[in-house]
């Protein structure tokens, strides 16, 4: 009968608790991507605007859309409610603010619209790079009960 040791990531070396964390990083599987994707495709579906292409990692982000100043015609700053929340998730925030507030100081619907992308997509990638590091990966092994053998490799 062989004996194999296993180990929580706070009982191994340093050494082996980089290794760790870097093999879970080589196999993690974002958490909340889909969600922050259907959020802004929420956004975009206020104001009959398609995200037609898109693409976000830990470190950059892209994306193009059909919005032109026609989807904004008539739109009134007190026909805009700031805390409306269209899928419940977090992002919906960020994007609702930043375009209500953008317009209201800007008066110019599809730069309001344009802001909130970009503050949205930063949101998201920010929260992605978050997602990688070593503070945010123990805390996912810790809580996903991870096992370790004493060089840092999973079990």
């Amino acid at each position: 009968m062989e004996t194999i040791n296993l180990f929580s990531i706070n009982e191994l070396s340093d050494k082996a608790q980089a290794k760790a964390l870097n093999n879970i990083r080589n196999i993690y599987e974002f958490a909340w991507a889909k969600e922050s994707i259907d959020s802004i495709k929420a956004f975009c579906k206020q104001f009959d605007v398609e995200l037609e292409t898109w693409s976000c990692d830990a470190w950059n982000y892209d994306y193009t859309t059909n919005a032109k100043n026609s989807n904004f015609r008539g739109l009134k700053l007190k026909h805009l409610d700031r805390e409306a929340m269209p899928t419940g998730y977090c992002l919906d925030n960020t994007l609702q603010y930043t375009f209500c507030d953008v317009f209201k100081n800007t008066g110019d619907a599809l730069h309001s619209f344009n802001s909130a992308m970009d503050a949205g997509f930063r949101d998201f990638m920010n929260d992605l790079n978050y997602q990688l590091t070593d503070e945010y990966l123990r805390d996912y092994v810790l809580c996903n009960d991870y096992k370790f053998f004493d060089n840092g490799r999973i079990y």
